[in-house]
């Protein structure tokens, strides 16, 4: 019995101690990091007093790649763990293996089995893997629609082989690559290298697109090992200029609309995200990005694109309108043509084309080439029939049928267009002509009325606008706005014996205020551009503003003396020493009367009261402050208010009120 109780109490300390017996064997980590790489070393002492089955299982971070595994270790990527055993011996045992990643702080974690009992290793866990490079960094410059992107590059490892790629998100398009970078559109990479012994490497490119905010990504291989490039990744690519397109389709009446964005070289498509529209819709009908002619037109075409919008005036075509007559071939069988009316040809070889048209007034014309071809090469020429033997006014070639449109100012006459080949002829294609005019300029000279405003534009180099004004008994003040921020105007004002009595430069979006003219005279204003661009699209303006009446000189005795007339204000100018002003007041009745004078400065002044003739003199009185006022009681009749000083140039106001009229 006690026997039995004995072997009863050590198999329950067996069970018991088991555990800690198996706890007994020892499992250790070890983690070395080099460059790029770590190495990991997990060592197993087994207890000397049991055979043990074991097996491991170290499970690696996400970017870490393991190789150089021992001991017929098995890597389960899609467990992100290796796994070894299990073994039936008890040999110690170190298991091994290599990882390579990015630069970064990895955290490892570790098991060990001993006979279906878990235990973790001891030991460090946390495995840093240094970077190969002092930089390795992405700076990002955003201007206009375009990113331009630095990558700098530094290390020192000098037998070190580089090669860099870079990922470039959809809707981007790179450009502009340094150190011959090339372009891989299938997997959307630029790539660099290799280069060998480069410790120092600064890479460059640009980007456009549509605009949006997009992440970059890219990685640079040193002697094999990856590395991210860090610093910089988002960007934000706004909108680059827009560039509205219309062609032709093989049906006469149906065009193609297309829209790109246009950042230095790069043109981007971005057709499918715009909306199209015109001026007038019940002349054509548009599906998508195309669009049929109902009408021979001249309509604006709209694009909207985000929050822009661009607008492009097109003529477009529904039918023929008229033909050449093909014996056009010279000035005098030029072929008339009428306004917003489509004339066909064609270019033949060894042949010329004439045209003609006829303007009546000084116009701002549109006048476009339109070609069905897409390789002929035609020059197009508008010639001024007062002046064949000089320069075209208006002269283009174009290429492989590209359309042109021009918009020239042209004087009040007749014109020719001369159409010629100057390379490859297509006889199978035509074109067509069409003009229209979009503003009569005004011709000859205007003239003008104190307070009024006129409006005119210099349209074409040494061209002037002649305007006239009259000044009698009143000052005028002239007023002169360039109303452009691109023209600006050389304004001169003549008297009758076409002297410049005042002159200015007005500069591009300026205004000019001349000194005040009144001498009594005619007056002509001449306006020439001097500065800047022509501008046909904004009139300069010219207000005259009455300012006061004057005095009408010579008004020295009574026979010549200025009228004034009841609550009238006059004003006069002693322009010399002892010059005297007469002016005359006429009453039909016994009036109260009161008289006011006023003048700037302290000089004397004297005033004489005449009633009828100049040898009544009533009586006379002074004032040298500049300011003088009299109520008096006047008979029926005319009355004469002589104004006299000592000093030169005085000007003042006379006013003379009834009282009770």
């Amino acid at each position: 019995m006690k026997d039995s109780l004995k072997l009863f109490m050590i198999q329950i300390i067996i069970i018991l101690l088991f555990p800690l017996l198996l706890l007994a064997n020892t499992s250790i980590r070890q983690i070395e990091a080099q460059l790029g790489t770590g190495t990991l070393t997990l060592s197993v002492e087994e207890s000397e007093n049991l055979s043990i089955s074991n097996a491991l299982e170290s499970f690696i971070p996400i970017g870490l790649i393991p190789y150089n595994i021992n001991n017929n270790g098995v890597w389960l990527k899609h467990k992100q763990m290796i796994r070894w055993g299990a073994f039936l011996d008890d040999a110690d045992t170190t298991y091994t293996c290599q990882v390579s990643g990015l630069p970064e702080n990895y955290t490892l974690y570790d098991e060990i089995s001993f006979n279906g009992q878990t235990e973790q290793f001891s030991g460090p866990s946390r495995l840093t893997i240094p970077s190969a490079f002092k930089t390795c960094t992405r700076t990002i410059d955003t201007h206009m629609g375009i990113a331009d992107i630095h990558i700098q590059i530094s290390h020192d490892i000098t037998d070190a082989v580089l090669a860099i790629s870079e990922y470039i998100p959809e809707g981007l398009e790179p450009y502009n690559m340094n150190e011959n970078g090339q372009w891989f559109p299938e997997t959307r990479e630029i790539k660099w290298g290799t280069f060998i012994y480069d410790t120092q490497k600064t890479l460059t490119y640009s980007i456009a697109g549509i605009p949006d905010t997009y992440i970059l990504e890219g990685q640079v291989s040193i002697n094999g090992q990856i590395e991210r490039v860090i610093g910089d990744d988002s960007v934000s690519v706004s909108l680059c200029p827009l560039e509205l397109e219309i062609h032709n389709t093989p049906t006469v009446s149906e065009y193609e609309m297309m829209l790109f964005s246009v950042c230095d070289d790069i043109r981007m498509d971005i057709t499918d995200k715009a909306s199209f529209s015109v001026s007038d819709p019940s002349l054509v009908s548009i599906y998508g990005n195309y669009l049929t002619a109902l009408e021979n037109s001249l309509l604006t075409l709209t694009a909207i694109y985000q929050d822009q919008i661009i607008e492009k005036i097109v003529y477009l075509k529904a039918r023929d309108d008229m033909l050449e007559s093909g014996h056009n071939d010279s000035m005098i069988q030029a072929n008339l043509m009428n306004e917003n009316k489509f004339m066909k040809g064609e270019i033949l070889r060894n042949d010329r084309d004439y045209f003609k048209i006829e303007l009546s007034c000084n116009a701002l014309i549109v006048f476009a080439y339109l070609s069905r071809s897409d390789t002929a090469d035609i020059k197009i020429e508008i010639l001024d029939s007062k002046d064949l033997a000089s320069n075209a006014l208006v002269s283009y070639t174009s290429v492989d049928g590209q359309n042109a449109y021009f918009y020239p100012a042209l004087d009040q006459g007749t014109y020719y267009i001369k159409l010629t080949s100057t390379g490859d002829i297509d006889q199978n294609n035509s074109y067509d002509l069409v003009y229209t005019i979009l503003k009569c300029f005004p011709g000859g000279t205007q003239h003008i009325h104190p307070g009024e405003t006129k409006r005119s534009y210099i349209y074409r180099k040494l061209k002037s606008q002649i305007f006239t004004f009259d000044v009698f008994q009143t000052e005028v003040l002239l007023h002169f706005d360039t109303g452009s921020t691109i023209a600006g105007y050389q304004v001169e004002i003549f008297d009758s014996n076409n002297t410049i009595i005042q002159q200015a430069s007005v500069q591009p979006s300026e205004s000019y205020f001349f000194d005040p003219i009144y001498l009594a005279d005619n007056y002509k204003i001449k306006v020439s551009h001097n500065s800047g661009i022509i501008d046909i699209h904004h009139p300069f303006s010219i207000y005259l503003e009455q300012s006061d009446l004057l005095e009408i000189e010579p008004n020295d005795d009574i026979w010549q003396a200025t009228s004034i007339l009841n609550n009238e204000t006059i004003k006069g100018r002693l322009q010399k020493s002892g010059d005297k002003d007469i002016y005359q007041f006429i009453l039909d009745q016994d009036t109260p009367v009161f008289l006011n004078f006023e003048s700037q400065g302290e000089y004397f002044v004297g005033i004489y009261f005449y009633e009828s003739t100049e040898n009544n003199l009533l009586y006379n009185l002074s004032t040298t402050s500049g300011l003088f006022s009299l109520p008096d009681f006047w008979q029926n009749g005319t009355w004469y208010i002589h104004i006299t000083g000592d000093e030169i140039d005085i000007p003042y106001f006379l006013t003379i009120v009834e009282k009770f009229s």
